[in-house]
């Protein structure tokens, strides 16, 4: 499927669709920014790559940018040699849509089947759906990421997953499931808003299934939701807690783990730092491998 998509304003060689889903019965708004090969040739740089990385980000509505940011001059911040970087493709999953919208809808493709609902939820979506992040999936691999790949310069093989929130629990239903898109994910918060241990019960049933897990994950939450207002929040650090420590016990092979907790970020704001150093951490890059000018 070829598309037609517009240039964002503000945001050089970032661009955006929009794509109807058949699976889900709604439509999609895709941002996308793929690294300026063109301009970094024009400048005389040779090694360049022709073929990139993908990292599909949730909540695109309201992170795309940070995220455009973050792997911003990608392809300078490779030549680093102090920190090299691999350049990535940023595939953002947005709606387009108002606050109101988005709060319910999100609710309804991010939470995974039999999620819990908290009345502290359910004051803020109502009675809107939820349980159908499986769908979602479906959705990236099998109508996303075809047309993704169809046209914009992306590698073949595992793509990577960014969520923060009931992002992050959407991603920890991901990698838990052992979905085959993807082997990289950077999980903010997951967003266990609840008493129940949900995120430790869908670890429990991965290895129960297997103790192989071909994946690298960076987990973090925020010190300050630690002492939220909101139940639900400290809830997340508690949830946080037990899942780092049920994972440091566990032996899978293939599977690596890095965890932080930010100190003095709050829920809304550790979502930002943990998408940076994701980032970093999970797409390194190698300097044998960087841009370089002729000569050097």
């Amino acid at each position: 499927m070829r598309i037609q998509p517009k240039n964002l304003d503000g945001l050089p060689g970032a661009v955006r669709f929009h794509l109807a889903s058949d699976l889900v019965g709604d439509t999609f708004e895709i941002s996308v920014a793929v690294p300026d090969l063109a301009g970094f040739a024009g400048l005389g740089l040779t090694n360049l790559p022709d073929a990139f990385r993908v990292l599909y980000v949730t909540d695109a509505d309201l992170v795309f940018p940070a995220a455009y940011a973050a792997v911003g001059g990608q392809l300078s911040r490779a030549m680093d040699w102090d920190l090299p970087l691999e350049p990535i493709v940023v595939v953002g999953i947005g709606y387009g849509r108002g606050m109101a919208e988005w709060i319910v809808t999100r609710a309804r493709d991010l939470t995974p089947p039999g999620t819990p609902v908290s009345e502290e939820a359910r004051q803020v979506v109502g009675d809107a759906a939820h349980g159908h992040a499986d769908t979602f999936l479906r959705f990236i691999a099998e109508e996303l990421h075809p047309v993704v790949q169809a046209n914009f310069p992306v590698l073949d093989g595992p793509a990577g997953l960014f969520g923060h929130s009931y992002g992050g629990l959407f991603s920890s239903y991901a990698l838990f499931s052992r979905f085959p898109l993807f082997d990289r994910y950077i999980i903010g918060s997951p967003g266990n808003i609840f008493p129940d241990d949900f995120v430790l019960d869908l670890e429990q049933r991965c290895w129960d299934a297997g103790q192989t897990l071909n994946a690298s994950a960076y987990l973090t939450c925020g010190s300050l939701e630690r002492t939220s207002y909101s139940e639900g929040l400290r809830y997340i650090a508690i949830a946080y807690d037990k899942l780092c420590d049920r994972l440091a016990g566990r032996q899978y092979e293939g599977f690596t783990l890095s965890s932080r907790e930010y100190e003095g970020e709050s829920h809304l704001s550790v979502g930002t730092p943990t998408l940076i150093d994701g980032i970093k951490l999970l797409y390194p890059g190698d300097p044998s491998f960087a841009p370089r000018f002729p000569g050097s």
